[in-house]
């Protein structure tokens, strides 16, 4: 059987086509299939103690590169709240990509006070997510105008 070159061509033309087209499935699959590192990053901002010293509040913020927005948290733990829980958490607009190329940090101030009552001041144009009460802690929220 006498193989003609026309055919030869279109073969090796169809497997090239193919190789490329695996090749680009599986980039494709790579990166819509989260195969790379998170493009996100947690820092700790500042960490407040209670009066007695067994007790923490600790603001944390979240950026990511792939969106404008920052996420912040404000968990208490330690003492008699054991592992405790997030007791003020928002998110805004105000990232500039991941916290590695820029940062902002939300404005919040901590202030104990007593070992039991948390004051979060926070600047005004933020509005907090509802989060549960913790049992046996106050927690007050102050909005604080620009």
């Amino acid at each position: 059987m006498r193989i003609r070159l026309t055919n030869a061509n279109n073969a090796a033309f169809l497997g090239v086509t193919l190789g490329f087209a695996a090749i680009a499935a599986a980039l494709v699959l790579g990166w819509y299939g989260q195969w790379r590192e998170p493009d996100c990053q947690s820092l700790p901002v500042q960490s407040v103690a209670a009066a007695a010293g067994d007790v923490r509040a600790v603001q944390e913020q979240e950026a990511c590169a792939s969106t404008d927005r920052l996420a912040t948290r404000v968990t208490v733990s330690g003492g008699r709240f054991g592992p405790g829980g997030t007791v003020f958490a928002t998110e805004s607009g105000d990232a500039l990509g991941a916290m590695w190329t820029g940062q902002r940090t939300l404005p919040l101030k901590l202030v104990w006070e007593s070992d039991a009552a948390l004051a979060i001041f926070h600047p005004a144009h933020v509005a907090p997510i509802a989060q549960p009460p913790l049992a046996g802690l106050s927690v007050r929220l102050v909005a604080v105008p620009p």
